[in-house]
């Protein structure tokens, strides 16, 4: 993403009219635009939209920022008169239109609008002077209203085919400025050369005559021929030139000779004058015309200098003081102010009021300069040395050099570059931050989950401890109780056994862990063995137990004793008698 498409897609700017929320639907701008420009309206893009109620993207007032920033401080920098200025300003509400839909494209070199906006520079010698041209200019901006209104509109092909129109006409019309500025500068510096060869000789001759008393046919022929004479000699050679001083020293001269004042006093001096003289006028009217010296003006010379050489008297008529002014006998300098503002616009007045004039040129035969306006027309010439005084004093001022708009473009891109960056950082920063905040908080909610698991494993581990210390104490007392028990029951049973061994041959037990209770007497006791035979009443069914056993059942409740005594009313041969058949 090039730098322009950035700021338009990720600026941040305070008091712009961002909508809440990046899912907001962007709202068409088209109508507000186009309304604005129609109406030539001074606002800026921003505010435009600040006065709307609607869901601007950020694209859209970054664009239109971009836009009244760059417009102006081009127009700021751009040197453009006010008027201009105030027109093309407008322009930003169809340059945030194109900024929205194109990005950098919108003003890259290919672009006619950018294309166009380059070419303004060539109109800073415009002054709102109401003449044909700076009304034509004004009447070119409002054709291009309507073209504008259409762009913004339906898209850029009517306004890039109208700028495009544009620049071919300015450069035809350039090239024919151009030619009209060379022609007239050859005319101006002959018409100078022309002016200057007159006053130089014309002050030459004022300067020789002044004061002087001379014959009526002298001051003619001076201010006839020999005059012409110096006129073209400063038009042809300069009065820089060996020909030139060739004829003002021939003059002086003459002049010396023919005033008999000064050359009374020196007769040799005057014949050897008026020996040369003749032939020297004819010498330099030869170089100059390049024809040979009429012969009227070679026979009034001579006249008039045999008649002075013969002393005769000729009525003098006095010339009095001539005034003149001396700077036409010296070359003109050029003022250091002048020449290093040669070829720069100057501007007079302020605001609206202001009139620009282009110094073209300096014609240095004058010591004029020559003022164009911004069609190559002429608007007159003033000596130099005048508008060195002027430019000093600031009665007219140098128009500072233009910044281009692609400098304008670049500095301004870089300035809100450096914002964006910041921004970046601060969001990167931000980002990090809450990054940071987030690990910290997870970091937080894992360690609490751990103390939490590392807590409940550790009550878990306490509440098995406890079942486990419950269990063995339960299983202790249940051991405890069952060794009770188990003694009570050694003990119940010790004494049982106690009571079966009390049993005597004789004595009956009741066993009733069958379906009917039956009563069984003691038939036989071993002591050595501890066996037990019982008998029923008949005799006839025996039953074998043996101590324990006699007590287990009887602890169980499985057998009872009856009673313990032995009844001997049968006898005991007859039992046993019994006992020994059964075997």
């Amino acid at each position: 993403m090039n730098d322009i498409d950035a700021i338009i897609a990720e600026l941040r700017v305070p008091g712009l009219p961002y909508a809440l929320g990046s899912t907001a639907e962007e709202a068409s701008w088209a109508a507000n635009l186009s309304r604005s420009w129609s109406q030539q309206t001074d606002a800026t893009v921003v505010d435009t939209l600040k006065n709307v109620e609607a869901n601007w993207s950020v694209r859209q007032v970054n664009a239109a920022y971009l836009a009244d920033r760059v417009m102006d401080v081009f127009l700021r920098t751009s040197g453009l008169h006010v008027s201009l200025v105030r027109r093309i300003a407008r322009l930003r509400f169809y340059l945030a239109c194109q900024l929205h839909s194109d990005g950098e494209s919108a003003v890259s070199r290919l672009s006619p609008l950018r294309q166009w906006l380059d070419h303004l520079v060539v109109l800073r010698g415009w002054s709102d002077d109401q003449g044909r041209s700076s009304k034509r200019l004004l009447n070119r901006l409002d054709a291009m209203t309507p073209v504008i209104h259409q762009a913004i509109n339906e898209g850029p092909a009517s306004a890039d085919a109208h700028f495009l129109a544009w620049l071919a006409a300015e450069d035809e019309q350039e090239q024919k400025a151009g030619r009209l500025r060379n022609r007239l500068l050859d005319t101006e510096t002959g018409a100078a050369r022309q002016r200057a060869a007159e006053m130089c000789s014309a002050c030459r001759v004022s300067k020789v005559l002044s004061g002087r008393r001379l014959p009526r046919e002298v001051i003619q022929l001076v201010e006839g021929p020999w005059q012409s004479l110096l006129r073209q000699t400063a038009l042809v050679q300069g009065i820089d030139s060996d020909l030139w001083k060739q004829a003002t020293r021939s003059l002086d001269w003459a002049i010396w000779a023919l005033d008999p004042e000064m050359s009374a006093q020196d007769r040799n001096r005057l014949y050897q004058v008026a020996a040369e003289l003749p032939e020297r006028l004819a010498s330099l009217w030869q170089a100059i015309f390049s024809e040979a010296l009429p012969a009227e003006l070679a026979n009034g010379l001579q006249h008039c200098l045999i008649a002075r050489m013969q002393g005769e008297s000729s009525e003098l008529v006095a010339i009095g003081q001539r005034s003149f002014d001396p700077v036409w006998l010296d070359r003109p300098r050029l003022p250091d102010a002048v020449r290093c503002n040669l070829g720069r616009w100057m501007v007079r007045g302020e605001g609206e009021a202001e009139q620009r004039r282009w110094l073209f040129a300096y014609l240095e035969t004058t010591g004029e300069v020559l003022w164009l306006n911004s069609e190559g027309v002429k608007q007159g010439l003033d000596q130099a040395d005048t508008v060195a005084d002027e430019l000093k004093a600031g009665t007219q001022r140098v128009l500072p050099e233009p910044l281009p708009f692609e400098a304008v473009l670049e500095t301004t891109t870089t300035a809100l570059m450096r914002v964006l960056d910041a921004q970046q950082k601060q969001r990167q920063a931000a980002a990090l931050r809450a990054r940071q905040e987030v690990a910290t908080l997870r970091e937080k909610r894992r360690e609490a989950q751990l103390q939490a698991e590392a807590e409940a494993l550790q009550q878990e581990e306490d509440t098995r401890r406890a079942q486990l210390a419950e269990q063995e104490n339960e299983r202790l007392m249940n051991e405890a109780e069952q060794a009770a028990s188990a003694r009570e029951r050694e003990e119940h049973l010790a004494g049982l056994v106690t009571q079966v061994d009390g049993l005597h041959l004789g004595a009956w037990i009741e066993v009733t862990g069958e379906d009917v209770p039956k009563r069984l007497k003691l038939a036989v006791k071993m002591k050595a063995t501890g066996k037990l035979v019982f008998v029923d009443r008949l005799g006839l069914n025996q039953r074998v137990m043996y101590r324990p056993e006699l007590a287990e059942m009887i602890m169980t409740g499985g057998a009872r004793i009856l009673d313990k005594g032995a009844e001997f009313d049968d006898t005991l041969s007859r039992v046993v008698g019994r006992i020994r058949v059964g075997r």
